[in-house]
């Protein structure tokens, strides 16, 4: 029967990095008119969204408050879905192409460029009422490729730039009465995501990948606008939040398997130069002062599973 068929993800994909939660939401919504099955090209929207909490960080003394929330969104989709080639979707964007374990009947391969918003805003307070934190945000674009199978009526969407593990579950459907359906609530989730993308920060970005934005995930790579000779990573560092606002501004939080005490070892040097005071636990430090004419925020705090995080943003 010849119909127009209507694809539709809203789903949620939770991780735990060493005992920090990160939530990644796809809202995709696309269509093509006529057809007795799901294959041909489609047009829509979507919006990704990437939200970290920080509240579990304070440890047993400092109240940590806040995180990061960030936003990617097109209105301008379009692309093609084709019978399933095994090959051809084992091959996406991978070095060494693995086969999956199930056989989809279709798949669909997006590339899009995606324009939103990101945000950081981390409070520290303690005992005798110090306090301090990290307030920062952007706006940019970012070129987003998507992974498309379809299974029958079920849809996979994998997102490689997020770097997670698991994938965005949905439908597709010619059935008008599903359609509308589905058809409604994405409309209302992606006005919702667009909105809240399009209240976010004022302070431009260069624009041109994830970072831009501030973006979630593992072993994220280190933005080329990170002062680096004067503000030092271990080799260790595993980045899991990029916040790339230059010429403005540039954030990174990472976890290290390093203790508490061997980290502020290392910043000793810098801190001593900024000459910052320390607001201080024992499980966490915080320091914010000058650096070399740029604005530093550091913040450690050990991890409840194993070594520490680190969260810092520079003014540049």
């Amino acid at each position: 029967m010849n119909a127009d068929w209507t694809l539709y993800v809203d789903d949620t994909i939770s991780v735990e990095v060493q005992g920090a939660k990160i939530v990644y939401n796809l809202v995709l919504l696309a269509q093509k008119s006529g057809g007795t099955d799901s294959l041909g090209t489609y047009t829509g929207k979507a919006v990704i969204s990437m939200a970290m909490d920080a509240g579990g960080l304070g440890g047993g003394v400092l109240n940590v408050e806040g995180g990061f929330n960030g936003y990617l969104g097109s209105d301008q989709l379009t692309f093609d879905v084709v019978r399933y080639d095994e090959e051809g979707y084992s091959s996406f964007e991978s070095d060494v192409p693995l086969a999956p374990l199930v056989e989809y009947d279709a798949m669909a391969f997006v590339s899009a460029e995606m324009s939103g918003s990101g945000a950081l805003g981390v409070s520290v307070s303690g005992p005798q009422g110090e306090s301090g934190g990290i307030d920062n945000s952007g706006q940019g674009s970012a070129s987003i490729s998507m992974r498309i199978a379809i299974d029958g009526g079920q849809v996979t969407v994998d997102v490689p730039a997020l770097k997670v593990e698991g994938s965005f579950r949905g439908t597709v459907t010619g059935d008008p009465v599903e359609a509308a359906e589905r058809k409604k609530a994405a409309e209302d989730k992606l006005a919702t995501a667009t909105t809240q993308a399009e209240g976010g920060g004022t302070s431009p970005s260069s624009g041109g990948s994830p970072p831009g934005l501030g973006v979630t995930g593992e072993h994220l790579a280190l933005p080329t606008t990170f002062p680096v000779d004067l503000i030092p990573v271990p080799a260790d560092a595993n980045i899991i939040s990029v916040r790339d606002n230059a010429p403005t501004s540039v954030g990174i939080t990472y976890m290290t398997a390093k203790s508490l005490a061997e980290v502020t070892g290392l910043y000793a040097p810098l801190v001593k130069k900024m000459g910052a005071e320390p607001l201080a636990s024992d499980d966490s430090v915080v320091y914010m002062g000058d650096l070399s004419g740029k604005s530093v925020n550091l913040v450690i705090v050990e991890n409840q599973v194993k070594g520490v995080i680190v969260m810092i943003d520079v003014q540049l």
